[in-house]
């Protein structure tokens, strides 16, 4: 589903990452700022580092080189007493103690004669005391070809590590010519692995390389020729086959963050370092993360420092979002009143600017709307009336083929234009006589017949045709008027209308029937036992005539209440005698006496009716209802309350009866039509509603002004 944004969100979205933006990129360019200086300054740091121990490892070198001459040419002098030498001689041993012992740069050091006559002189530091041993020439556990190419050297030579006495040794190795057409002997001087160590190794975190930093040799075989920092036995054991590595032998100096033989990712500095004529790659590493320590130390300052200006920005955002669009919103509220028709509105202007101009026009055209709006209305009533007159369905036609058609006979017969132009008139009007009809084209004729739908349903209309000129032609122009409502209008009216007749003719037949009852069991029987008495008087003595006679004064005055009680009934001169308040309750007194059924009458709200029909009415309703009550509905409450208002009388009477249900009333037996017939004479109307098992309610309101 497409999002939907409102202006305001739309403005606080752009403002939001447009800050995001504008932060993260400054966030990012400082960042790598800091990060590109940091690595600058390592590489810078490292390549510092580096060039010291080249330099050093080179002038270490060099001294060596100084070192080995100087014996060499010693032992040149004195080789003519090298029988004085072998058992201790001073002269040469004061200088190797001096070299090997205090200044440690020597691990072992050979005087190899070149006549296998005499014995090869091996000097050695045990117990921090330089030690000499003799021993033989095929003693000595160099490899085959060494011996062969020391003999054969010229000057100071350089050889790289290789097994002697089965460890590694590296060292110097010099010619001593007593004859100098020949090589006498050889001096081979192994260099101290401490004293490569002392240049190389770093073990502490203060030598520039701190705590992961190391510089190391490698050898053109991609073996170590320094120690590591990280495992023991690297010299000669450990391989380095790094991408710095490669670059130093390819003659590079340069810096590159890589990854060393440990597997870890290191910035590295290298180059390549020359030991007479032997190349060694010398490089100074130390671990990326150590290095970049202080870069995320300001990453996650960056990062806070962002969110806090993110948030704050988001507020700002939020403020001027409100600010910008307050007044488009009070635009869009007024534009939604005019489009409802509440024209005139205007709203405050605000802000001096392109919105407080918009504010000022859209004011300035709301009241022009309202201005506007009389002639509108005045044409849309005249509108109103022209499509209430139109609103019938015109059909032009040749009385076969349909013309022209309204939008109103479409809506009428759900067919569509294109279909009805295809159609003859036949097919949706049924004519009652087309011969007479077609025979006069210059009457107009009013008849009323059905108009067919396109589903087959017919429905009434009434028709008035006229002819018209139509291109040149004369043609019948058909005006429709659906008269279904007035139709079914009619056959309400009729049905109503039976059903009063019926039932006010029911009425009087109730009445006569229940009057004939009357008189037959009340005062017929009074009469017929006034006179049986009567007859009995002249076969009687005189002393039980008086008894007679008083029998029949009382069969005569119970006869006179009983035509009273008839009387009443008829037209209750009761209301005349004590009004309708007191007769409601005599009749509610006497009703309830006779019957046990509990009527409560209020009528504190009821003062005085001047119309005697309104009260004949309400008097018979009453009567009605607790007839209809005690007969039909077998209720044991009834409350009966009589209202009278400044315009109307009400009458309010409810029951626990059993009830009825409303949809099926029937037309005899409970004078319920009656009382709608009484009600609707005075102009008034009458509410009975009732449920099964729930009781009637019966709410009557009677105009008491004379309707007009």
């Amino acid at each position: 589903m497409k999002l939907q944004f409102t202006i305001r969100e739309k403005l606080m979205i752009f403002y939001i990452l447009l800050g995001i933006l504008a932060v993260s990129s400054l966030g990012l360019y400082s960042f790598n700022s800091v990060r590109n200086a940091i690595l600058a300054r390592s590489f810078q740091q490292l390549t510092s580092v580096r060039e010291v121990k080249k330099a050093r490892i080179e002038n270490f070198f060099k001294d060596r080189e100084r070192d080995v001459l100087f014996i060499s040419h010693v032992l040149t002098d004195t080789w003519g007493t090298y029988s004085s030498l072998r058992v201790g001689g001073k002269s040469v041993y004061s200088r190797i103690d001096l070299l090997m012992q205090e200044q440690q740069y020597y691990s072992d050091m050979f005087i190899i004669p070149t006549s296998k006559s005499l014995p090869a002189l091996h000097y050695y530091v045990e117990n921090n005391v330089v030690q000499q041993s003799q021993l033989s020439i095929d003693s000595i556990e160099f490899p085959k070809h060494f011996l062969s190419e020391l003999f054969c050297i010229d000057t100071v030579s350089f050889f790289d590590y290789m097994l002697c006495n089965n460890h590694y040794m590296l060292g110097l190795a010099a010619p001593v010519s007593y004859f100098s057409d020949s090589i006498d002997a050889v001096i081979v001087a192994g260099i101290s692995l401490q004293a490569i160590n002392s240049i190389m190794l770093e073990t502490n975190s203060y030598g520039g390389l701190g705590k992961s930093g190391e510089s190391y040799l490698v050898g053109a075989d991609n073996v170590m020729r320094s120690s590591s920092r990280f495992f023991d036995n690297a010299i000669m054991n450990q391989r380095v086959e790094t991408k710095a590595v490669q670059s130093a032998f390819q003659h590079k100096i340069g810096t590159q963050i890589i990854t060393d033989y440990r597997g870890v990712e290191v910035l590295s500095s290298y180059s390549t370092v020359s030991v007479f004529k032997t190349e060694w790659a010398i490089l100074s590493e130390i671990d990326a993360q150590e290095v970049l320590i202080p870069v995320f130390d300001i990453r996650n300052d960056i990062i806070l420092m962002s969110a806090i200006i993110i948030f704050v920005l988001c507020i700002i955002a939020f403020i001027f979002a409100r600010k910008i669009t307050s007044p488009l919103l009070a635009l869009q509220s007024l534009a939604i009143d005019i489009a409802k028709g509440k024209y005139g509105k205007t709203i405050a202007i605000e802000s001096q600017d392109e919105v407080g101009d918009l504010t000022e026009a859209f004011n300035h055209m709301s009241l022009k709307i309202y201005d506007k709006t009389k002639d509108l209305r005045e044409r849309e009533k005249r509108l109103q009336h022209f499509y209430a007159a139109t609103s019938d369905g015109i059909i032009l036609h040749d009385s076969e083929n349909i013309l022209l058609v309204s939008q109103a006979v479409c809506n009428m017969t759900e067919y569509t234009e294109h279909e009805l132009l295809d159609m003859p008139i036949v097919d949706i009007l049924l004519i009652p006589n087309p011969v007479r009809y077609m025979g006069h084209p210059d009457k107009t004729f009013v008849f009323e017949t059905d108009c067919v739908k396109k589903d087959g349903t017919s429905f009434p209309v009434e028709v008035i045709d006229n002819p018209v000129e139509y291109e040149g032609t004369i043609v019948w122009a058909s005006v429709i008027r659906n008269i279904t409502e007035r139709k079914e209008s009619e056959k309400r009216l009729q049905t109503e209308r039976t059903k009063r007749i019926s039932s006010f003719i029911d009425g009087q037949d109730d009445e006569r029937k229940r009057l004939s009852q009357e008189l037959h069991d009340g005062i017929g029987q009074s009469l017929v036992g006034i006179k049986m008495r009567l007859d009995t008087i002249h076969l009687t003595e005189n002393s039980e005539n008086e008894h007679i006679l008083e029998m029949v004064r009382t069969f005569v005055q119970q006869t006179i209440s009983e035509v009273r009680r008839v009387s009443n009934n008829l037209l209750p001169s009761v209301l005349q005698d004590i009004g309708l308040k007191r007769a409601m309750e005599k009749l509610c007194s006497e009703i309830s006496q006779d019957s046990g059924m509990n009527i409560s009458l209020d009528t504190e709200m009821y003062t005085k009716i001047a119309n005697d029909k309104i009260k004949t009415t309400i008097y018979r309703i009453v009567q009605e209802a607790i007839h209809n009550a005690i007969k039909h509905s077998h209720a044991t409450d009834m409350n009966i309350m009589l209202i009278q208002e400044v315009s109307r009388v009400r009458l309010i009477i409810e029951d626990n009866g059993v009830g009825f249900d409303t949809e099926n009333i029937p037309h005899r037996g409970n004078g319920l039509y009656s009382m709608q017939e009484r009600v609707s004479i005075l102009g008034g109307t009458i509410t009975i509603s009732s449920e099964i098992q729930g009781g009637t309610y019966i709410d009557v309101k009677i105009p008491l002004k004379k309707r007009s």
